[in-house]
């Protein structure tokens, strides 16, 4: 899906059921320009725009001074706080072959001898000499003309994605090799969805967000639905089975998602929970603390920052979707929009982020007045 059929896809998910389409989304074999920000003992890290990447010095050609801009590919995407793995070696998969920056021509474990030494000829032949070629099993058994077809399509390509990478453009994504759309669908994106689906058949309550919270819950909802039930009583029984680990001195995941597409995440100590009101406990900087204040479905929470000798520093106000509370702790989008509060004065920070996601697509513009008339509320007290 590409172009007008992409866009308009994208623009009916956001603006008909409020769910975000970032721009800009880290995945396994994206190519960025990317720029040295610290050399470590064993590698470095790498700013890519997005977010920051992790570049082990294994995964790379040469040495690095801190401001050199490498161009890299993602190889792995773990679980925030870590990083994303990239590497300097750029990969370019099809369906025969996988090209190389490294020049070498191999072929797959396992096949026939005869089979390898033609099809590294054929390589010999029709590469650029810029890249390498592995073979892939597939190829196999594949027709030679259609292999020599894919090499020399996919040679045109690569022409084009060099041109790319000699360049010297700003540090950000150069290539995506995903021809799809990234859609998250926030909290109340999801009970959109529910009341779609509560017009074919039954549904209970929360249907999308509690088949998000794993396989128990789930089958839980399989079979409350089965039975045509719809009532709050079957979905608030699955939601405390599954919130029993968020217990007052367990320590849990908060994870936050920008509409910028930056993604962090950090852990904090569970101070009570109620079932729906949830305080948290978590290290800022060396020697502050935060106390957090959370509610289920809430589109705003206030963060209390103390000092070492525990005196209220400033709040903030976070402004984001509903807020969703999961077995492993809490999650939620940032609007980047936010409220300072500091000796009885409140102020509105980062508008601008909030504006820049409108502007790429990323949320509607309905979603972002909701989100600047929050802040405004929150501004002026009236909340």
């Amino acid at each position: 899906m590409a172009g007008p059929d992409r866009d308009a896809v994208a623009n009916a998910i956001r603006d008909r059921l409020g769910a975000l389409v970032p721009t800009d989304y880290v995945e396994i074999g994206n190519i960025y320009r990317g720029e040295v920000l610290h050399l470590l003992n064993e590698g470095a890290i790498i700013d890519m725009d997005v977010c920051e990447g992790y570049l082990p010095f294994k995964f790379t050609h040469q040495s690095f001074e801190q401001g050199d801009r490498p161009v890299v590919q993602v190889v792995d995407v773990p679980r925030p706080p870590l990083r994303p793995i990239i590497s300097q070696t750029i990969s370019v998969p099809s369906r025969n072959l996988v090209f190389s920056s490294v020049t070498d021509i191999t072929t797959a474990d396992g096949m026939d001898p005869e089979r390898s030494d033609v099809l590294i000829q054929l390589a010999e032949t029709l590469r650029s000499t810029s890249w390498g070629i592995h073979w892939k099993i597939e190829a196999q058994n594949a027709n030679v003309k259609s292999l020599e077809r894919e090499v020399i399509e996919r040679r045109e390509f690569l022409e084009r994605l060099e041109q790319l990478m000699e360049g010297d453009d700003e540090v950000g994504i150069l290539y995506s090799p995903h021809d799809f759309l990234k859609v998250l669908f926030p909290y109340e994106a999801m009970e959109v969805l529910d009341e779609l689906r509560s017009a074919s058949v039954p549904t209970i309550p929360h249907h999308h967000f509690l088949s998000s919270l794993g396989p128990e819950a789930g089958f839980a909802i399989e079979v409350i639905e089965e039975l045509g039930e719809r009532g709050e009583a079957g979905a608030a029984a699955i939601l405390g089975r599954a919130l029993r680990g968020l217990r007052p001195g367990a320590t849990i995941d908060v994870e936050e998602l920008t509409v910028t597409g930056k993604r962090r995440a950090w852990e904090v100590d569970v101070r009570s929970f109620d079932g729906t009101d949830l305080m948290l406990l978590g290290p800022t900087h060396v020697g502050d603390t935060a106390l957090v204040e959370i509610r289920q479905g809430a589109w705003t929470f206030p963060t209390i920052y103390f000092d070492p000798e525990g005196n209220e520093m400033f709040r903030n106000h976070t402004i984001c979707t509903p807020i969703e509370l999961r077995p492993e702790g809490v999650s939620y989008v940032s609007f980047g929009i936010a409220v300072v509060e500091k000796e009885g004065e409140r102020e509105i920070v980062n508008e601008e982020e909030l504006s820049a996601a409108v502007a790429e697509g990323t949320i509607s513009a309905e979603l972002a007045t909701r989100a600047r008339t929050i802040a405004s509320d929150l501004a002026t007290g009236n909340v």
